[in-house]
């Protein structure tokens, strides 16, 4: 005797297919229609809405298998390959640093861009940093140089180089992900994410590249190789400073479950080895990334008191004054300190997940420079607990940030004036960004608040396996 499928379930399993095909389609759409017009917004809004929904009913009642999910994965990579980059034009920065190496033979953190008036990459380059030096890691302006080097004079075959960089970080993390979790829906949190898809793989971000080595740390330091996770870390804060947030956080993680040697170790390592990278690019390099520390971007909520003075005036051509220099001395620590204690707040988490994404969501909420795909750093290990707060609070704050940035109209201007389009929408976005802190300061307090769990609340498991979290009373066989 068999038994049928209750009617409901199978009106959701019918629905999968058409779910896809329309995340596919949206998703393309928004890759291929020019972002100005509005029906980018509403094909990347309705690409976003899709990815929420098949996630859903997956949770419910998992059908896709993992060989489709990569095979759907593959297909969304190709197309963001294969289309110019939409959403940011930060890819032409790139390549103009790497040019500044490679064809100008100068020092990117010393010549800024607007040096060489006569680069037919200049025009590409956004305004607001034609006049500002490299703001990256000396890693990443290596990459850059090589991709110029390799690519050529063609600007297709460049912004095919430096997407293709952020293609394969994404698929190597899912593989990785694939790998530690076995779970068709782990891998579509990452691979069919449209902020991934437009915003990090087509916008060609380096972000991509620091998701791939935290993540690949985590898994490292899950399996006890502690130098090697300390090299990587060191990798991805030679890309981006602020990688130092997780990496931070891997070592508190280690410090507190295996021993304080082995967080010693990890924090070291990432720090000397970041440091010794910075030190041979020059002082120049030191100081063109600190100066990336004054920036304020018109979505962190370190602009909201300039926002709501425009908005006061009345006035929307006369733009923003400079950030008061008392408020921008205590942003960067405010944003630092809610990281640390997101990721404090998890440390008694069994594994290093929540406390590394936790970092990175209390930076990124809270820093004085935000940007949606700053997320890419912490959605890799966070798709490990896709379930959780945390990896939703990521991905919802992200793709709420990308939808406002697109459709506000606000923009960075040169010489560090911010215009803003739709100012009211503006200040809606930082109202609720406000709310969103408070909301996780609260739930972590909470989290810190709790009893830390017993010695028996952590499975012992075999050397290499990460550990396992234990239902109360559930029995630990001894080994």
């Amino acid at each position: 005797m068999t038994l049928s499928q209750p009617p409901g379930d199978r009106h959701i399993k019918a629905v999968r297919p058409f779910i896809v095909a329309l995340l596919v389609a949206s998703t393309t759409v928004a890759l291929e229609v020019d972002p100005r017009r509005r029906w980018h917004d509403v094909a990347l809004t309705g690409a976003l809405v899709c990815f929420a929904s098949i996630l859903f009913v997956e949770r419910r009642r998992p059908v896709i298998r993992l060989p489709a999910v990569i095979a759907v994965a593959v297909v969304l990579v190709g197309i963001g390959v294969s289309a110019s980059p939409r959403e940011s034009q930060d890819v032409w920065a790139y390549a103009m640093y790497g040019r500044i190496q490679v064809v100008h033979h100068a020092n990117p953190y010393r010549m800024e861009p607007s040096r060489f008036p006569s680069d037919p990459y200049l025009r590409r380059v956004f305004p607001a940093w034609r006049h500002r030096p490299a703001l990256y890691g000396p890693l990443f302006m290596g990459l850059a140089a090589f991709v110029v080097e390799m690519a050529g004079s063609s600007p297709t075959r460049v912004r095919l180089g430096f997407q293709l960089l952020a293609a394969f970080a994404l698929l190597g993390c899912l593989a990785l992900v694939a790998g530690r979790t076995n779970d068709a829906r782990a891998v579509m949190f990452l691979a069919w994410n449209p902020l991934i898809v437009v915003d990090v793989v087509n916008g060609a971000h380096n972000d991509m590249l620091v998701g791939l080595s935290v993540l690949a740390a985590l898994l490292l330091v899950e399996r006890r190789r502690y130098v090697l996770a300390g090299l990587i870390l060191a990798a991805a804060v030679a890309i981006k400073v602020p990688a130092l947030l997780p990496a931070g956080a891997l070592a508190l993680w280690a410090w507190r479950h295996h021993e304080w040697r082995r967080g010693a170790v990890v924090g070291l390592t990432a720090a000397g080895a970041a440091m010794l990278g910075y030190l041979a690019a020059g002082t120049a390099a030191l100081r063109s990334v600190y100066g990336a520390a004054k920036l304020v971007s018109p979505y962190s909520i370190w602009s909201l008191p300039r926002t709501l003075s425009v908005v006061s005036l009345g006035n929307p051509s006369q733009g923003l004054p400079a950030v008061d220099h008392l408020l921008l001395t205590v942003a960067m620590p405010c944003a630092v300190t809610l990281g640390v204690f997101l990721a404090v707040a998890q440390l008694r988490r069994p594994t290093p997940v929540l406390a590394t994404g936790g970092a990175v969501v209390g930076y990124g909420l809270a820093a004085t420079y935000v940007a949606p795909w700053y997320f890419a750093w912490a959605l890799p290990a966070l798709a490990l607990e896709w379930r959780r707060p945390m990896a939703w609070v990521a991905e919802v704050a992200a793709s709420i940030l990308l939808i406002t940035y697109l459709t506000t109209g606000s923009a960075f201007q040169p010489h560090g004036v911010i215009s803003l389009g739709d100012r009211e929408a503006t200040v809606l976005f930082l109202g609720w960004q406000c709310l969103v802190i408070l909301a996780v300061i609260v739930a972590s307090a909470r989290d810190l608040l709790q009893r830390p769990p017993g010695l028996g609340s952590l499975a012992r498991t075999p050397s290499g396996s990460p550990p396992i979290e234990l239902a109360a009373g559930s029995p630990v066989r001894p080994e």
